[in-house]
């Protein structure tokens, strides 16, 4: 055997001490790349679980827009059926005003669609059962005001100082 210098003893503890230092580094090298698989794995979760909420009050919206316009096409539906029986109703009316066709108006003359109407009551009630067919008719017929007017007015703002607005 030979015999053990100083320097010898020195460079096994210089080597046992890099080896640790190099293990030490392994290791905190380990830890950080599982730290930021982890943060990335977290981003990747939230990502996705905002990403499905979005779709969830997509899907929400669009159930809620679809009873909207069943909502809408049903109102319209009623509407169109009260105005038909307004419609009987105002017809059975100007028959019940108006005098049979067997009976003889004054003068001489029989009642007749084709002519002027037999009295002003009956002329008055036809007037106001289109009048008012032609306004219901109107007001089913717009929708939506706003999709007929382009421009919006703003609220005053007057050139008079003591306007308010």
């Amino acid at each position: 055997m030979s015999p053990t210098t100083p320097n010898d003893g020195q460079d096994n503890h210089d080597s046992s001490i890099s080896v640790q230092d190099d293990e030490v580094a392994q290791r905190i090298a380990k830890e950080q790349a599982n730290t930021a698989a982890a943060a990335a794995q977290k981003v990747e979760r939230d990502r996705a679980a905002a990403c499905d909420d979005a779709l969830a009050r997509a899907l929400e919206a669009e159930q809620e827009a679809e009873a909207a316009a069943q909502e809408r096409d049903d109102a319209a539906k009623r509407t169109s059926n009260a105005l038909a029986r307004a419609a009987l109703k105002w017809a059975a009316a100007a028959a019940a005003v108006a005098p049979s066709s067997s009976e003889a108006l004054p003068g001489g003359a029989s009642a007749s669609f084709d002519g002027p109407p037999p009295d002003l009551r009956a002329a008055m009630l036809h007037h106001e059962a289109v009048a008012l067919l032609q306004l219901h008719s109107q007001a089913v017929a717009v929708s939506n005001i706003r999709n007929h007017v382009t421009t919006v007015l703003d609220v005053c703002k007057c050139i008079r100082p003591r306007c308010g607005f």
